[in-house]
């Protein structure tokens, strides 16, 4: 605590002696709309503004730039794509361009070329103005109570407030925000544990010097790769412009910590790609994701790049992008914090020289675990001495799961090596109690195969161990310091220094000595910062010295390092790394621009590589003439006093050329070798890719031939691939319609594949003709793990399952829920994915048609042509789950709001693959009715066939058939309507068990008292059941006994303008078991 101390005085020593010395405007700006003020198009600057820099929250909702909205950062204007309309409130975050820059320049940096604010303040106002009415304080919300029981389970009692506030404390002094406590979603946790009782919380309050915030926060984290970088956290912030300086402080509790993986595809398959370590399942952080693939950065979108599962933590990627054995994949993210409740303080201050030529900023942030306050359970004295003891070897953080009970479900065994191990042999018939815990793919020795069951496979060839996981607390200190100069029109120079402090295990000062370490940029620059189209000549040097126990906060590297130095593979260096940068662009008078740069990177005495490019570029990206680039490097690498040497040599050249707006071509071409003997002997690489583009408005057409040349003795070809892909997105009249599709045929040692991948989504809907079709298709290889079902127990009333007779019910006040768990098997699949929907409705024909359909075919199965139908699926193919669902509705002769005839069908289908066996259950459903009406009556007529299979694995497994009649009569009246049915029911089972059910049920539903309604449901039933053994639920439809009663009563009444009350109570009664009565009562204030 006492660094902590330390480290504090000091910067804000120094951030106070500064202040002194320098004056500055502050550059951030809010901008808050009311409905009132909504456009579609909307002004929120006077002159340009940062690209990059603008944010929108629309209704508590973050809104996507060219998705939601558009905007021209040199007017300042927004142009909104979403309907202005459905907007309460839009907040907009800005920065504008600077003055110095507007005056000196009038160019448009990127947003990491100019400070950002320490935190986002309001936009300035004019000045005190008089309250008016309008903007007086306005509170309103709701707050709720309610309670529930039931027979044979417990009373609970909830509450619920909604509330929004907003307007003016005095004048010039904002405050606006929103208070929401309905509970919250246990995948990603609650707000905090100080304020756990609030589902969600947001307050602002703002004036021209002040802005805070408190609630779910999007806090920056200043400088990172490629800008500033996000983190979503619940907290409060704060910050505060003073004259030429700004301050700002947070506290706070972040959703996740960052984390980085870098892992290469695998041929023919999409996804999903695990992207936590081993078999640990973190749920992600929405949104908190960036994917690279081969160095480019991906947008997330079923339309776009890939498609993320934040629970499952699995990323998916989509056909436009093409992913094989060599697609080089890297994402940052944060999982969500699953052990310990984690902490995160940040005080800053910052100055800037009017007229921008000086800027100092200055950030401490202290982000860990309260290793005090586990999220669940506690740590024993023996756990928390494990940990004291193992420093920060961290991997050592686990005790034995394997505990000798004579009611256990596992036995122990040896293998021929001796070695232990434990076999399950079922509840209660073994004589160890074993608790398994994830350690990654050829980490453990055992497989999950659903429920508790884990099977050994052998030493290092699974994914868990027998051992108890102990989590070890963290915590990370920085302080970033950044310096940034303008000594001229057209220089600049920029510093960043950071410092962290990483300790690794709370509960241990082993190991202590290497928790400091720092990094170092500088950057300085004449001219135009280059780029590939430069207006002007400039020039750009860099330096980022980076400290071996140096532990950065955000990505701290380009992607594709390793490829773009020539590292060796799996280099894990443990010096210093010092990466230096020299970039130029030179401008010709006429079609040419020429852009050099050059970079050095050096791990102290193990590895340096350095490298020199040349690139030539038409000032026009239209352009006849070529754009061409030459890259060479050279490498060494340092391996136990023997120097090893690597080269690369890369050449490439491109043509883009539009012929009008509409129509445009490309043409490229590289060769990219790369050798080196860091291993002992030459091994290298040629990589040789063409490429061909053509676009005609919507449609776009792309060629690819990559061959690859492997040097082992010689110069071998090891690969050769052709891949296409076709793109259209249109309409044609009343077709709207989406095409994407890609194809590749690889050839590798004689051995060829294919593959295609393809989303087609088409719909049509001619005008006034009452009918419309619409389809989708989708096709992709992907790796899946199987899947198997389970039922958890919840809290009562919170399930929609009940546990009777060894067989799980729906009850929509159970207490159990189904889940479907994930087994350690994994398979490639073929995933084909349609859909139809279809409906045709004239003046007499009412008629609607859904047709879904998801396979996963696994690799030896054999997907035909005919797949293209709707309604087709092969059922003799192998698959690892495959469901279907279709229903078809016809309705004829309609008369006055009701049809005189219907035909309806269904037919929903599952298998899945578990434990190497198939099982399987769909239910079929057909029934006809007929309807009349005289006046205020209404009197329907119902038959329906149905059947109902389910094998051993499912819950209530065996078949049922039956049928059933229905007669019902409806009676309106003027205050409601009369229901009244007769049903006969009959249904048998495989094994000969029949149910012949009687039911008479009468349902009124009553406006008694204004503002208010009353409905009962009370139904009775005879039953003749013959059966000799078990029967199953769904044989009798969860009927019991010889006879019984179920009803149901429910009111729903306003009191009073602002008061509401309702009630409920219902009841289940047979001869043969005990009734069973629910009851709910709920008030409801709004104010």
């Amino acid at each position: 605590m006492s660094r902590f101390h330390n480290i504090f005085r000091q910067t804000a020593s120094l951030v106070f002696l500064i202040s002194i010395i320098l004056c500055a405007n502050a550059g951030a700006a809010l901008k808050v709309l009311k409905a009132d003020q909504i456009k579609s198009r909307i002004k929120i600057h006077d002159g340009p503004i940062v690209n990059g820099s603008d944010s929108l929250i629309a209704d508590d909702i973050r809104l996507s730039r060219e998705g939601d909205y558009n905007i021209d950062y040199l007017e300042g204007v927004i142009f909104l794509t979403t309907p202005a309309d459905s907007i309460r409130e839009l907040t907009v975050y800005f920065t504008p361009l600077p003055s110095w820059l507007k005056k000196q320049y009038g160019i448009l940096p990127d947003i990491g070329d100019s400070p950002p604010p320490i935190r986002s303040l309001p936009a300035e106002h004019a000045g005190p103005r008089r309250m008016s009415d309008a903007s007086a304080m306005k509170i309103r919300g709701a707050k709720k109570f309610s309670v529930i029981s039931q027979t044979g389970g417990t009373s609970q009692f909830d509450q619920s407030l909604e509330m929004t506030i907003n307007g003016e404390i005095t004048p010039g002094l904002t405050v606006s925000g929103s208070v929401a406590d309905r509970g919250y979603d246990p995948s990603y946790g609650a707000i905090n544990s100080q304020i756990s009782e609030l589902d969600k919380l947001n307050l602002k309050i703002s004036s021209k010097n002040f802005y805070s915030e408190i609630g779910d926060l999007e806090y920056n984290q200043l400088s990172g790769y490629n800008g500033p970088n996000i983190k979503q956290v619940s907290g409060i912030t704060a910050a505060l412009t003073a004259g030429n300086y700004n301050f700002g402080a947070l506290f706070g509790r972040p959703r996740g910590k960052f984390r980085t993986v870098r892992f290469r595809g695998q041929d023919r398959i999409q996804g999903p790609y695990q992207i936590t370590s081993g078999n640990t399942i973190e749920a992600v952080v929405p949104g908190s994701e960036k994917i690279w693939v081969d160095g480019k950065l991906l947008d997330r979108g079923a339309d776009k790049d890939y498609i993320m599962d934040y629970p499952a933590a699995t990323v998916t990627f989509t056909p436009k992008v093409l992913i094989d054995s060599r697609s080089r994949i890297e994402v940052d993210f944060e999982p969500l914090t699953t052990d310990y409740q984690r902490e995160i303080y940040s005080v800053s201050g910052g100055t800037m020289a009017g007229d921008s030529s000086l800027y100092l900023k200055i950030d401490f942030t202290r982000e860990g675990d309260d290793r005090d306050r586990l999220k669940t359970g506690e740590l024993s004295a023996g756990d928390i001495g494990i940990l004291q003891n193992i420093g920060d070897s961290i991997s050592s953080n686990y005790k034995d799961g394997a505990v000798y009970d004579t009611t256990g479900a596992y036995l122990e065994r040896f293998d021929s090596t001796g070695y232990r191990f434990f076999e399950y042999v079922g509840d209660s018939l073994g004589d160890y109690r074993v608790n398994f815990s994830p350690v990654g793919d050829g980490n453990g020795d055992y497989l999950f195969d659903g429920g508790d069951i884990y099977r050994y496979v052998g030493r290092n060839q699974g994914n868990y161990l027998p051992i108890i996981l102990i989590p070890v607390p963290e915590r990370e200190d920085f302080l970033e310091t950044e310096l940034g100069i303008r000594p001229g029109k057209n220089s600049r120079l920029k510093v960043i220094m950071k410092q962290s402090n990483y300790d690794r295990n709370l509960y241990s000062n082993l190991d202590d000595n290497n928790n400091t370490g720092g990094q170092y940029i500088f950057s300085a620059g004449i001219g135009e910062s280059p780029s590939l189209h430069s207006n002007q000549s400039g020039v750009d040097i860099s330096a980022n010295i980076i400290n071996k126990n140096f532990k950065a906060r955000s990505r701290r590297k380009d992607p594709d390092l390793e490829r773009n130095y020539l590292i060796p593979t799996g280099l894990q260096p443990k010096n210093d790394e010092r990466n230096y940068k020299l970039a130029s662009s030179l401008i010709i008078p006429g079609p040419f621009n020429v852009h050099f740069n050059s970079g050095l990177l050096d791990y102290k005495d193990i590895f340096k590589s350095y490298y020199g490019a040349v690139t030539i570029i038409p000032d026009m990206k239209s352009s006849l003439f070529p754009r061409m680039t030459y890259r060479c490097l050279k490498a060494e690498y340092d391996s136990a006093g023997t120097v090893f040497d690597g080269e690369s040599e890369l050449y490439s050249a491109g043509l883009n050329y539009d012929i009008n707006g509409k129509t445009g071509a490309a043409a490229a071409f590289s060769h990219d070798r790369r050798w080196n003997e860091y291993s002992g002997s030459m091994r290298g690489t040629t990589e040789i890719i063409y490429n061909l583009s053509a676009r005609y408005g919507p449609a776009r057409v792309e060629f690819e031939r990559y061959d690859e040349d492997t040097l082992i003795i010689d110069w071998i070809n090891r690969l050769t691939r052709y891949q296409g892909k076709i793109g259209l997105v249109g309409r044609i009249k009343a077709i709207n319609g989406e095409i994407y599709l890609t194809g590749k045929r690889s050839t590798r040692n004689d051995l060829t594949e294919e593959q295609f991948l393809g989303r087609v989504k088409i719909s049509y809907a001619p005008s006034g003709q009452n009918l419309a079709v619409s389809g989708s298709y989708a096709l992709s290889d992907e790796n899946r793990f199987e899947r198997g079902v389970r039922y958890i127990e919840v809290e009562s009333g919170e399930g929609q399952y009940i546990l009777m007779d060894s067989q799980y019910i729906p009850d929509p006040d159970g207490n159990y829920i189904e889940i479907e768990e994930i087994h350690s098997t994994q398979a490639q699949v073929s995933r084909g994915e349609k859909s139809l929907q279809l409906s045709y409705n004239p003046d007499d024909i009412y008629f609607r048609m859904t047709a879904n359909t998801i396979e996963e075919l696994l690799d030896e199965g054999d997907r035909n042509l005919l797949w293209v139908l709707p309604l087709y699926s092969d059922g003799s193919q192998p698959y690892l789950l495959r469901r279907l669902y279709y229903r078809e509705e016809l309705k004829i002769l309609n008369y006055g709001g009701y049809y005189f005839a219907g035909l309806t069908s269904s037919y929903n289908y599952e298998s899945r693959r578990v434990g190497g066996s198939d099982y399987e259950k769909y239910k079929t459903d057909i029934k006809a009715s007929f309807n009349e009406a005289s006046g205020e009556w209404r009197f329907i007529q119902e038959g329906a066939f149905f059947k109902d299979v389910r094998d051993d694995y499912y819950s209530s497994p065996g078949n049922i058939d039956g049928f059933s009649i229905k007669v019902s009569v409806i009676r309106r009246l003027t205050r409601g309507q009369i229901n009244s049915s007769v049903i006969y029911r009959y249904a048998e089972d495989e094994g000969g068990a029949d149910s012949r059910q009687y039911i008479a049920s009468i349902s009124p539903r009553l406006r008694l008292i204004a503002g208010g309604e009353t409905s009962l449901k009370i139904e009775g039933y005879l039953q003749d059941l013959d059966s000799d053994g078990f029967v199953l639920y769904r044989l009798t439809s969860n009927r019991y006994g010889e006879k019984g009663v179920n009803w149901s009563v429910r009111s729903d009444y306003k009191v009073r303008k602002d008061l509401r009350i309702n009630f409920s109570f219902s009841g289940r009664h047979s001869n043969n078991r005990k009734p069973r009565i629910i009851g709910r009562g709920e008030v409801i204030a709004n104010f």
